[in-house]
């Protein structure tokens, strides 16, 4: 009932850093699983709409629990429900604790991170300037409606808003933590606020481990995600058509397109200078014309090769079930 989407936790995932107009610093930085402002973290959220109740988030020692607790409204019924998430950068388990069963899945984030970590410091610079163009393409092409981004505030927080289709989450800047979710579920909207946010908060480490007299089903999808996760670490860590990123210690705002396409023809005998064939017969043209006179995109390379990566990886999330 509150597993999110395999499909949605991804996009989201590489939307995250599409909005703002990033500093060199925060573009070296982990996308996927970002450092968080403080060791240990709880946040209180309330929830609403066709879910009522509260949620509690505790973060200690690179582990996330989530316990959840309310009932379900649809259809005019209130069917409780009290769900228990661990989440590590390689693994999430989810237990419903009114029936006493659990699912544990691959982590697609934390595989991303593991992955990012490998990058040279170029790489990593490529990969945080094509995330955003990625995210993109891919919630046009597996998501309903627009996609949208910019900077927002929460209760004094820098926050970060991403719109994807009829839903929209605001992310506290500089994290993977949402402030705020509307999103729907068979129809029907929900929301879940954030009330309160205590960076300081004493917590047991027994809060983060599985309860005991609990059955888990292991989900067998770690070949299929760790290839994933491959596909999309190969997509992003290299430069593509019409985009250029810029090099290690240059502003950020400083790129510029990419126009270094070879220039195949040789230039005429007896001349061992460019320039001097231009001195002779300021007419005479070469074919094709030289880099800097040439149209852009070349014939033939119009369509971003991103793009067609994405849609490639968008064609295998299509197998993946919510």
């Amino acid at each position: 009932m509150f597993r999110p989407a395999f499909r949605l936790a991804l996009v989201l995932a590489l939307l995250r850093l599409a909005a703002p107009a990033l500093a060199e610093e925060t573009l070296l930085s982990d996308p996927f699983w970002p450092d968080l402002p403080s060791k240990s973290i709880l946040i209180q959220y309330s929830l609403g709409g066709r879910f009522q109740g509260q949620e509690v988030l505790k973060i200690m020692g690179g582990k996330r629990v989530r316990l959840t607790w309310g009932s379900d409204t649809a259809f005019g019924l209130e069917r409780k429900f009290r769900r228990w998430e661990l989440e590590e950068p390689e693994r999430i388990v989810s237990l419903d604790l009114i029936q006493n069963r659990g699912v544990s899945r691959a982590n697609v984030r934390g595989i991303l991170s593991r992955l990012w970590r490998e990058l040279s410091p170029e790489e990593k610079l490529q990969t945080a300037w094509n995330l955003g163009a990625l995210g993109s393409a891919l919630s046009q092409l597996i998501g309903p409606g627009q996609v949208g981004s910019g900077e927002a505030s929460f209760q004094g927080l820098p926050a970060i808003q991403v719109s994807l289709g009829g839903e929209r989450f605001v992310y506290w800047a500089g994290t993977d933590l949402t402030l705020t979710e509307n999103r729907q579920a068979a129809g029907l909207a929900w929301t879940k606020t954030a009330l309160d946010v205590n960076l300081q908060a004493k917590l047991d480490p027994g809060d983060f481990k599985v309860p005991d007299g609990v059955t888990i089903v292991e989900e067998e999808d770690d070949e299929f995600v760790e290839d994933l996760a491959q596909r999309i670490i190969e997509i992003l860590r290299r430069p593509v058509v019409q985009r250029v990123a810029p090099r290690v210690g240059e502003p950020a705002g400083s790129s510029s397109l990419s126009r270094a396409v070879l220039w195949p023809a040789p230039p005429p005998p007896g001349f061992r200078e460019e320039a001097a064939r231009w001195r002779l017969s300021p007419r005479w043209q070469p074919f094709p014309l030289p880099p800097p006179r040439r149209p852009w995109p070349a014939p033939g390379l119009k369509a971003d090769a991103l793009g067609f990566k994405a849609a490639d990886l968008a064609a295998l999330l299509e197998v993946v079930k919510p």
